[in-house]
């Protein structure tokens, strides 16, 4: 039995260095590889606070195989306060995998994310929130599409993560607007069973979203043999498979009137757009019946800027 806790560098040849915090635990018996990456984007503070709380925590004695946490993935943006962005280049983190040895500092940082920590994995879980200015209803988004048991374990990480409102993004299936490049789904394409959870919102450190976030580990791990104890799976949770983002039609003042978790028929109004003198400019409606995941909690949008993204 053995914890290790190392900070990984890597030079980029700008001057500028990576640097990843990871954790390994390796228990006295058997059992598959777990990766769990928090912290992609810097200003999601539940999934980070949980990552480190279990590492802090956990008792050897009940690992079974090896754990490896990567508790704050994108480390300028946390130093920087930075929310959804790194900023050294303005790259979105969960955009760029499976990374570029010769790219950007974020295509670097997601080369060795994935090449060097996630890639000798047998499942991983990627812990996110609402960021800065998002509010979110606790979901998981799993994929499959890779094998059948990749596709079974992807699955027991969305059931057994404790999470209402579980999302299946299939490889070979239109998921919607679901975006390109993002870690979890890299993962399940090059044979690593994943699945991505959101507890938590708007740079909140509320304590049910880290002890959401830390069931979330913990339940998971249990499921899969890589920590002592019973699993629960989650009861009558809703399944879902196509994403749809709803973008502002104009800017100006956003006010919405639905919240984060609401189940919507298509056309329904979710809010309007006021001028900069409050007069109404727009209305907004859902293009389909479905579920809002998440929504912006600002009031200032631009035109074709993100409002919500929903699922059905």
């Amino acid at each position: 039995m053995k914890k290790t806790e190392k900070m990984l560098c890597y030079p980029t040849g700008e001057g500028r260095e990576i640097q990843i915090p990871v954790v390994t635990l390796e228990g006295g018996v058997p059992g598959p590889h777990a990766v769990i990456t928090a912290g992609i984007h810097g200003c999601e503070y539940p999934p980070i606070l949980a990552a480190a709380e279990f590492c802090r925590t956990c008792d050897l004695q009940d690992i079974r195989g090896t754990v490896t946490v990567v508790t704050i993935s994108t480390l300028e943006s946390f130093r920087t306060r930075t929310p959804f962005v790194c900023p050294v280049d303005g790259k979105n983190p969960n955009r760029c995998f499976p990374g570029d040895l010769n790219g950007t500092y974020t295509q670097q940082l997601t080369y060795h994310l994935f090449h060097d920590i996630i890639a000798g994995a047998d499942y991983h879980i990627d812990l996110h929130c609402g960021d800065m200015t998002e509010t979110l209803a606790p979901f998981c988004e799993f994929g499959t599409g890779y094998s059948e048991k990749v596709d079974a374990m992807s699955r027991d990480i969305a059931l057994y993560s404790g999470m209402p409102s579980l999302v299946e993004s299939n490889l070979n299936a239109d998921p919607g607007d679901l975006p390109q490049g993002l870690n979890y789904l890299n993962s399940v394409q090059h044979g690593v069973a994943g699945a991505i959870v959101e507890i938590g919102q708007m740079g909140r450190t509320d304590r049910e979203y880290v002890d959401g976030q830390l069931f979330c580990i913990r339940n998971v791990l249990r499921r899969m043999g890589n920590l002592a104890g019973e699993a629960v799976p989650t009861a009558d949770p809703a399944w879902f498979t196509t994403y749809e983002t709803v973008y502002a039609p104009v800017q100006g003042i956003f006010v919405r009137c639905v919240e984060a978790g609401t189940d919507v028929k298509a056309g329904q109004k979710i809010g309007e757009i006021w001028d900069y003198f409050g007069n109404p400019a727009a209305q907004v409606h859902v293009p389909a019946d479905g579920r809002i995941l998440y929504l912006t909690s600002s009031i200032a949008v631009e035109k074709d800027g993100f409002l919500l993204d929903m699922v059905h």
